[in-house]
C-alpha cells in the first residue's frame, strides 16, 4: 500500500474519522452511523472524492454536536485519499 501512495502529493492526502456513535447497549463501545459510514467506504472502494461538510463531536458522555467543516471527530479513523 506503502508504495501505491508514495508519489501522491501530501496536499491530496486527507484523514477522515469514521462516522460513529457509542453502542447503545455498551457504552464502552462505538458502532457505526448508517447510512453515513456505508456511504464513506462506497466512495473509498470506488476510490472517488470524498466530500467533508460538517463536524460532529461526541463528548464523554456520549452527546453529539454538530459544528462547521470537517471530518466527524472521534478516535476511530478511516484514511482515504481525497482528489
Amino acid at each position: 500500500m506503502v508504495r501505491g501512495v508514495r508519489d501522491t502529493p501530501r496536499e491530496k492526502i486527507r484523514f477522515l474519522t469514521i462516522p460513529r456513535q457509542p453502542y447503545t447497549y455498551d457504552k464502552n463501545r462505538d458502532e457505526l452511523v448508517q447510512p453515513d459510514a456505508d456511504r464513506l467506504f462506497r466512495q473509498l472502494r470506488l476510490d472517488r472524492p470524498v466530500a467533508v461538510s460538517r463536524t460532529v463531536t461526541v463528548s464523554a458522555s456520549g452527546a453529539r454536536k454538530a459544528g462547521g467543516h470537517g471530518s466527524h471527530q472521534g478516535t476511530t479513523a478511516a484514511r482515504g485519499i481525497c482528489g
